[in-house]
């Protein structure tokens, strides 16, 4: 009999799993957790017997699959879960749910809202998501990856590069200095320094004036002073 199991798993997987496109995606959100089981060591360390799907809170929920509710309940650690046993013996379970919509027995099209996006249970992810896993009914450890069932998703759009900015233009070099700007340069510093000395005589002029006519006609009769008086630089 134990060589048979084999035999009746790759069976399983011939007639039971469709066809891409023809289950239909419970949520429409961004993948965040893929499928990792192993039949020979199912209580092994990291094993994700499904698949989580990123969507908005609240957001409806579709049955992957046709068939009749078998489980629609509040579950410990997957909080509020739906299973559907579909006709071909597979149990395809929702998890993770903010409310359920349908009942026990109850007869669900592919595509019809079985509930809303959660959060509900422990939460393995911080955003609101679901959980879908696909399992033999006849196999308790007969878990499939529900990617082989479901079609193919579109790869997410990427969003358009930001313009680089704007290259500014380097400033322009400063004039290049001639023998003509040297000299008038120089010429002005000369100026400054003959206004500067001037300044000087004049105050010392200043200081030694007296009521005494005569003297002041001697400091005013500077050249010096005589164009401190007209402004004459």
């Amino acid at each position: 009999m134990r060589r048979l199991a084999p035999v009746a798993l790759l069976l399983l997987l011939v007639f039971f799993v469709p066809s891409a496109g023809a289950w239909t995606w419970p949520v429409s959100g961004p993948l965040l957790q893929t499928f990792s089981f192993d039949q020979a060591h199912p209580y092994a360390a990291g094993q994700r017997r499904g698949i989580a799907i990123g969507a908005d809170q609240g957001a409806p929920v579709l049955a992957p699959a046709g068939g009749v509710v078998s489980f629609a309940g509040t579950v410990a650690s997957n909080g509020q879960t739906v299973t559907i046993q579909t006709p071909s013996g597979l149990a395809v379970s929702l998890t993770h749910l903010g409310s359920v919509a349908v009942k026990g027995d109850d007869a669900v099209a592919e595509g019809a809202v079985i509930g809303t996006v959660g959060p509900s249970g422990t939460a393995e992810f911080e955003v609101p998501y679901v959980h879908l896993g696909i399992r033999d009914a006849g196999n308790p450890q007969g878990y499939l990856d529900p990617l082989a069932f479901l079609p193919v998703a579109a790869a997410p759009v990427a969003a358009p590069a930001p313009a680089p900015p704007p290259v500014q233009a380097p400033a322009p070099p400063p004039p290049a200095e001639t023998p003509r700007t040297r000299c008038a340069a120089g010429r002005r510093a000369g100026c400054g320094a003959r206004r500067e000395a001037c300044a000087r005589r004049v105050g010392a002029c200043d200081g030694r004036r007296d009521p005494d006519a005569g003297r002041r006609g001697a400091c005013g009769s500077t050249g010096c002073g005589a164009r401190a008086r007209r402004g004459d630089s």
